[in-house]
């Protein structure tokens, strides 16, 4: 599955906000249903009042709907590429090495 990253700036924004906000998309990322996106944590950029959420998802749409579904605000949805610190460039994953076109 693709990945993601949703970016919010949030002035003010505490490590007690990242964890309450983690918790909601936890609760948002329900095994039971047909969601077909999965919250993997999140980064807080303490300098730039910044939060960053990971995701895995069929698509940008499916990583939206999850987001608006928690009712959680952001600024942006972006398609990246994780690589772990692990796997070196000539050992990438197809997907790393043909990835999708923009969507934007």
């Amino acid at each position: 599955m693709p990945y993601f990253v949703v970016e919010r700036y949030w002035p003010g924004v505490t490590a007690a906000d990242v964890a309450a906000l983690a918790d909601q998309l936890r609760r948002a990322d329900d095994p039971r249903t047909a969601r077909t996106v999965r919250y993997l944590g999140s980064t807080l950029l303490i300098d730039d009042d910044v939060v960053q959420c990971r995701f895995v998802g069929a698509d940008v749409q499916a990583v939206r709907l999850a987001n608006d579904d928690a009712g959680i605000r952001y600024d942006r949805i972006l398609q990246a590429l994780a690589y772990p610190p692990w796997v070196p460039p000539n050992r990438a994953p197809s997907w790393a090495r043909d990835p999708t076109p923009s969507l934007r």
